[in-house]
């Protein structure tokens, strides 16, 4: 018996009152696909090996843990829409209505059916950004939205279903005041390089599960397989990471990801975000960039702060794992210094490294001055050449930003340096094949910037953090000196 266009929206209609106004779970969860991922809370599982008693369970915890006051979205059916058939499958355009906030959207419903039920695949709320729906990129959008379900959601939202997840990523409800150097700028050109393996890009459950229930092969024949394994770093944060395809991910395709082209958006964390990062503090959400990526270091595209609205979308999905700074950080000797006193020092120390009448060394030797005379004024007795009382070597940090991590530009070839022999620097430079490169423009930005993300601000403390950036302009300085002497 052929499946007509009222079915599916009697289907999606006892899908939303069974929950919104019999609260009956039960019925509810009746209405999945036994192959449809249900959310439970940051977790996925499969309908089909989930209980009701635990998916009651479930429930009941998100509405403990949410803010008082805080109410799911209540969405209902506007009308039948457009429904089409693919064999047992089914794709239902429906007009819907957030009745909290009286917002209408569209949502295309994945619907299949089982024996003579049709039921819940999965959902997506469509956007101005959302591919054609056919049923391939209904499953990689709605294996998209799953996989920021651990992410998304914070304790002012209560994320009950696909559709709540979908839709919270079209209409977010946050608003952020975000900040940012002038200078820095980044529009994607699309290079590739943060798509390579050296990356070791993380892939939480959540996200393998969803992604690898989509056939990819329906979408781009020429995906490899598989698209995931283990994690093996020792600092992996994931137990999984994307597959080193020959020197690239999986997913990108003819100069392109096929993920972010399929789903509308780039649904890991770090694909979605890179190279912007964040730093969380009490004046608002400071953004700066990876000079990992080419882009960032040729300072190509629009000032971030220009695009607002997709520097919201990274942030909101990088809030729970940002950097924190706190109202009070450390000064030196023991000596808390609040931060909008330290944001003063910081304004000082980024306008003297703006300097153009100065060299890079003489803008960082000003601003370390600049730095022990306002711990100075706290602790007159203390400074002199004091980095602070962490437990963090300035000089190993600076060492990692400059030689493995941020200015790849400046630094090319093999430089592995251990903990005995680090100090020595000339010699190891002279024998690594290192090709030093100089460029005046992209060490101010990159001073300017090590200063403003504050990134080991809470560690080492005020004058710690902004003696690094002297620590760091050493490391160019002596790889020219090293590389000079080696030419001669």
């Amino acid at each position: 018996m052929p499946i007509a266009q009222s079915d599916a929206s009697t289907l999606i209609t006892r899908f939303l009152e069974s929950l919104y106004e019999r609260q009956d779970l039960a019925e509810h969860l009746d209405c999945y696909h036994p192959d449809a991922w249900v959310l439970l809370g940051p977790n996925l599982v499969h309908r089909g090996e989930l209980e009701a008693s635990t998916y009651e369970g479930a429930i009941a915890a998100l509405f403990a843990m949410a803010r008082p006051g805080t109410k799911p979205a209540r969405f209902e059916l506007l009308g039948e829409g457009e429904l089409s058939a693919h064999g047992t499958d089914h794709l239902a355009m429906l007009p819907m209505r957030d009745r909290n906030a009286d917002r209408t959207f569209t949502a295309a419903f994945h619907l299949r059916r089982e024996g003579a039920a049709l039921l819940f695949q999965g959902c997506v709320v469509l956007t101005p950004e959302t591919p054609v729906p056919t049923l391939e990129t209904i499953d990689a959008a709605v294996a998209a939205a799953l996989s920021q379900t651990s992410l998304v959601p914070d304790p002012g939202e209560i994320l009950l279903t696909p559709l709540d997840l979908a839709y919270r990523r079209a209409f977010p409800v946050e608003s952020y005041r975000l900040l940012a150097l002038p200078e820095t700028r980044f529009t994607c050109q699309h290079s590739g390089h943060c798509c390579t393996p050296q990356h070791d890009i993380p892939v939480p459950r959540a996200a393998r599960q969803a992604i690898e229930g989509v056939d990819w092969r329906a979408i781009a024949p020429s995906v490899p397989l598989p698209l995931f394994e283990a994690a093996t770093a020792r600092d992996a944060t994931e137990e999984s990471r994307l597959v080193d395809h020959g020197g690239t991910c999986g997913f990108r395709q003819d100069g392109g990801c096929v993920l972010h082209a399929a789903a509308g958006y780039a649904p890991l964390a770090v694909c979605a975000t890179y190279p912007v990062d964040f730093t969380a503090t009490p004046d608002g959400i400071c953004l700066w960039t990876y000079f990992t990526c080419p882009t960032v270091r040729a300072n190509i595209g629009e000032p971030l702060l220009a695009r607002h609205e997709d520097m919201s979308a990274r942030v909101r999905l990088w809030r729970n794992a940002m950097l924190l700074v706190p109202d009070e950080v450390p000064l030196v000797d023991g000596v808390p210094a609040s931060f909008h006193a330290y944001a003063t020092l910081e304004e000082e120390v980024l306008s003297i490294l703006a300097r153009s009448d100065r060299s890079p060394r003489e803008r960082a030797v000003e601003a370390v001055e600049a730095a022990r005379i306002f711990a100075r004024q706290a602790v007159p007795e203390s400074v002199g050449d004091a980095l602070g009382d962490g437990e963090v070597d300035p000089l190993g940090v600076a060492l990692y930003l400059v030689l493995n991590k941020h200015l790849p530009e400046v630094f090319r070839g093999p430089l592995a340096l251990g903990d005995a022999d680090r100090l020595d620097l000339p010699r190891r430079l002279a024998s690594s094949g290192v090709r030093y490169a100089y460029d005046n423009e992209l060490i101010t930005r990159y001073l300017r910037q090590v200063v403003y993300r504050k990134k080991y601000l809470p560690e080492i403390g005020v004058v710690g953090h902004v003696t690094l950036v002297a620590w760091v302009e050493g490391m160019v300085r002596w790889a020219a000196i090293a590389q000079a002497r080696v030419r001669q």
